[in-house]
């Protein structure tokens, strides 16, 4: 035991030496830049462009009101209506998920130092610093930064919590664990996961009265949190039949269907899906799972780690991916290789941090295989489901196309979108105009936006098919009366842009046989109404 103590004062000391700290304050750094150098060079995804305009209204009401209409729960969306209220620009509304993600770094620094060792949680820093998956989100108007966040600063002060006795910061559990529900719904199975590893330590909690009423009562605010969503929002998202609409998505590879596979074929390919996306090549995929793994493995049959049970740890790390597996057989929610699923992305880097410190490995070469892990990721990268690579999202192709149609397009000419397109084509030609989130599905807005007469689907489909093209260019021409020979002009920006070889051929019916592209995921194309063959 005095051994023990020793060793564990040794750390402490160099925990607090000014060497210790530098490195993980670069680390972090590091990442930071990252997160910031996508904020200022790239425009903005249809994702982004639609969470500024739920946030752009005349009320801080009104944006609540509007942020019950998407799919998520409102704090982004009223956050973002103070952001912009300082500026409107790419740079200013992607800070909050560059500040929280540079604040993640540091909380998956801290959770790990403090449930594991230096070296796991100088590798976790890493993964968490460098995953190009993580800076991507980390620098986008998304809710996944501010949710990670959340996440770990939960998990952190629970931990804390248990080994000081202390209700006031399970009470700050409780609040982080709040927060991050009211940011994204996948905090639900994180709540869930938090409700576990609560009911393990039940040892602790047995013991000390207080401290088992401040997690109930913790746990019991973020179920009244939850009830409050379910009433306000969720329900209005089931009545809309959100789950086959996921279905019918790119996302429907993420929900178990038992014609494609069998439960156990669906769980091991949406597994290392999940590892590829996280880290955007399948060689490093392949290593940071058999870490995550070897990471159980240790946590299982090993003595407790810092006075954190270790099986019970694995247990926390292990139930993450295991409830989102069920959800997904249940086909509630998805589980794989997408965005949807990157909350766990907190448990893979824990369980891998932990697995990379075991290894036999010199003196600090865990924190150097960690990172020529990432260093592979953007030497070799094979992203999955990047739908915008970065080239293509830089945003001087944006500055291009919008500068060509404001020259090429005289003023008065018609704009016709479809629905992708509609956020961001606004955001770059009338980014004050409140956009009315109200009307039908399946029908057609129709709009000024500057010196244009613009019209766009509603969100019965995300981007043209090939046969909405024709109809939609009838509706335009009708609509605004334009007379023969009159042009209608195309203009798509988003994730994928004339994705099929179909809809090109429709655009070469309508007098488009070589349309304007600005990377891969902007065309702009003058169409005659009355050419269609």
């Amino acid at each position: 035991m005095e051994i023990q103590s020793a060793a564990l004062d040794r750390e402490k000391r160099a925990g607090q030496s000014s060497p210790s700290i530098l490195v993980p304050v670069l680390l972090v750094a590091g990442g930071v830049y990252l997160r910031l150098l996508f904020s200022a060079e790239t425009y903005l995804n249809p994702d982004e462009a639609y969470h500024f305009f739920l946030a752009n209204r005349n009320s801080l009401s009104l944006a609540y009101q509007a942020s019950l209409g998407s799919a998520h729960p409102p704090l982004l969306i009223v956050l973002l209506y103070f952001v912009r209220e300082m500026s409107a620009s790419e740079f200013v509304l992607r800070l909050p998920s560059v500040v929280a993600g540079g604040l993640f770094c540091w909380g998956v620094y801290k959770w790990l130092g403090l449930t594991g060792n230096r070296a796991a949680a100088l590798a976790g820093l890493i993964f968490a610093a460098y995953s190009p998956s993580l800076v991507s989100v980390g620098s986008e108007i998304r809710q996944y930064s501010l949710l990670l966040l959340f996440m770990v600063a939960a998990l952190y002060c629970l931990e804390r919590s248990l080994r000081e006795f202390s209700p006031a910061i399970m009470l700050a559990a409780a609040l982080f664990e709040s927060l991050a529900v009211l940011t994204h719904y996948s905090a639900l199975l994180f709540a869930g996961v938090v409700g576990l590893y609560g009911i393990s330590r039940i040892d602790i909690l047995r013991n000390r009265s207080s401290l088992l009423a401040a997690f109930l009562t913790g746990q019991a605010i973020v179920v009244g949190i939850v009830v409050e969503l379910y009433f306000a929002q969720i329900r209005k998202l089931n009545t809309g039949g959100a789950p086959q609409a996921i279905a019918a998505t790119y996302l429907q590879a993420t929900l178990y269907d038992p014609r494609r596979a069998n439960f156990l074929t669906f769980g091991a390919r949406a597994t290392f899906r999940l590892f590829h996306y996280l880290f955007s090549q399948p060689i490093v995929a392949g290593c940071v799972l058999a870490l995550y793994a070897a990471g159980l493995v240790f946590l299982w049959r090993t003595a407790p780690l810092n006075g954190t049970p270790s099986r019970r740890f694995a247990l926390l790390l292990v139930s993450a991916p295991v409830l989102n597996y069920i959800a997904a057989l249940s086909r509630a929610y998805p589980y794989g290789g997408t965005r949807h699923s990157i909350w766990l992305s907190l448990f893979v880097i824990g369980g891998a941090s932990l697995g990379i410190s075991r290894l036999r490995l010199p003196s600090r070469s865990e924190v150097a295989a960690a990172a020529l892990l990432m260093a592979v990721c953007y030497l070799l990268p094979r992203p999955l489901g990047a739908f915008i690579l970065p080239q293509n999202q830089r945003q001087s192709l944006m500055s291009s196309a919008v500068d060509y149609l404001r020259h090429a397009a005289p003023p008065g000419s018609v704009i016709l979108l479809d629905h992708q397109s509609n956020f961001a084509f606004r955001y770059y030609f009338c980014r004050d105009k409140v956009i009315d989130f109200d009307i039908p599905a399946g029908s057609f807005v129709d709009f000024n936006c500057g010196e244009y007469r613009v019209t766009a689907p509603t969100a019965s489909s995300w981007m043209f098919a090939p046969g909405d093209l024709g109809p939609a260019i009838q509706h335009a021409a009708t609509r605004y009366g334009l007379s023969p020979g009159e042009q209608v002009w195309f203009f798509q920006s988003g994730w994928t842009v004339d994705a099929e070889p179909a809809l090109r051929g429709r655009m070469r019916d309508f007098g488009c046989p070589h349309p304007r592209e600005f990377g891969g995921n902007i065309v702009v194309c003058e169409l005659l109404p009355g050419s269609s063959r």
